[in-house]
């Protein structure tokens, strides 16, 4: 049985661009290798003595700890993944549009309206959650027009 979004319980598909998920599996590979490097400070530093007693030791679960936290949060991330790819409709700003945004008669910058994870990815990214995009005239964030849209590509 197929989830909706009405459905108790349902999570979205995270949303990114291709560019975006290849970043993020190189950074899980990255992640794996460095739990397996913290589990292997655990031997180092005591094995499974009183943890309590051995600071080298508690720091090295901590950081095995935190690195297989970030290894599952990569990895759940990756595991249902919807791809956005760019978007030529012009009628309203959505997912995948690249927009320009004219501050003044010479001050302009253009943004791409992404997914949340895509943040970081490149300079002028931003998520269809950002403060930012509160502004701009889209079916995706409120419609609040204080800016004016120059281009829309």
């Amino acid at each position: 049985m197929k989830r909706r979004k009405e459905d108790i319980g349902y999570i979205p598909k995270p949303l990114m661009t291709l560019q975006t998920k290849v970043r993020l599996e190189r950074e899980l590979q990255v992640a794996e290798e460095e739990a397996k490097d913290a589990e292997q400070a655990i031997g180092s530093a005591g094995g499974t003595d009183d943890w309590h007693e051995n600071f080298a030791l508690e720091q090295a679960y901590q950081d095995f700890d935190r690195r297989i936290k970030k290894s599952l949060r990569l990895r759940s991330l990756l595991s249902n993944v919807e791809i956005i790819k760019p978007r030529q409709e012009v009628g309203e700003i959505g997912l995948g549009n690249t927009i320009i945004v004219q501050y003044g008669d010479d001050d302009s910058e253009k943004f791409t309206v992404l997914g949340e994870a895509d943040i970081g990815t490149q300079r002028g990214w931003i998520s269809f959650a950002s403060p930012s995009t509160a502004n701009f005239p889209s079916s995706v964030v409120p419609p609040t027009v204080t800016l004016s849209v120059v281009f829309v590509k």
